[in-house]
């Protein structure tokens, strides 16, 4: 009674749930920890939101390994800490660029049409730009060339917020607008397409077959959870390094 209870339940399951039942722990596990990470979000302090999000992150690190094939497992693993290692400080850049001259007598006090719309434009454009340059250019590439190229770009497009914030544009005549607009607005949304392509390329060439759809959508949902860890990073830094985001 008891065996024909449990095949009952086991016919339930579909066929590629039982046939690669890790794959499917991995990718519960991975919805539930982000989950888990918006629900510190909302009701845990700073310290807890590092604790989680480091511990999260381990934790998907090793599920990936256990769960994946080696070449798939490193590619996702690999794209996961790229995301993570960027931090996001969104909160204090916008407060940077936009508060009032009562608040931030030196800052770039940008209005919030050009912030919000000029700005956003632009990046959309060069993102278009940076597809095309892609296929054009990078397209028969090996993927480790064109992660390395892209992320030394990525790097080396942070300093634009930097010199922003120390004024050095204000010392060669380059007005705040501007080296925004070149920057973030323009040679970031350029360079993450160009990063951004190849990772999806490589996702759907070791996509295991008959399983195409679901480990594309676990593996974007990595990249997903690797912005949320980062941003959650970014938080913590932002107030351990005593940043005010109010006057």
């Amino acid at each position: 009674g008891r065996l024909s209870y449990t095949s009952h339940w086991l016919a339930m399951v579909p066929k590629k749930m039982r046939e690669k039942p890790k794959i499917f722990v991995f990718a519960f596990l991975t919805a539930l920890s982000a989950i888990g990470l918006g629900s510190v979000h909302l009701m845990g302090s700073d310290n807890a939101q590092l604790a989680y999000s480091l511990g999260a992150s381990v934790m998907l690190c090793l599920l990936s390994k256990w769960s994946l094939p080696s070449v798939l497992s490193n590619a996702n693993i690999y794209m996961f800490l790229c995301q993570v290692m960027y931090i996001q400080v969104n909160g204090a850049i916008d407060y940077f660029y936009t508060a009032e001259s009562e608040c931030l007598p030196d800052g770039p006090h940008f209005d919030f049409k050009y912030y919000t719309t000029f700005s956003v434009i632009a990046g959309a454009i060069a993102g278009w730009i940076g597809v095309v340059l892609f296929q054009a250019w990078m397209r028969d590439w090996s993927f480790r060339k064109v992660f390395w190229l892209t992320t030394a770009i990525r790097v080396c497009g942070s300093i634009f917020d930097i010199t922003i914030a120390k004024r050095w544009n204000r010392n060669v005549g380059m007005s705040d607008k501007a080296m925004y607009m070149f920057g973030d607005a323009i040679i970031y949304s350029i360079v993450y397409q160009m990063d951004f392509m190849p990772s999806v390329v490589l996702t759907s060439k070791v996509c295991p077959k008959g399983l195409e759809s679901t480990i594309y959508a676990l593996l974007a949902g990595m990249q997903n959870m690797g912005q949320n860890v980062s941003q959650s990073l970014g938080a913590y830094m932002i107030t351990a390094m005593g940043v005010r985001t109010q006057c």
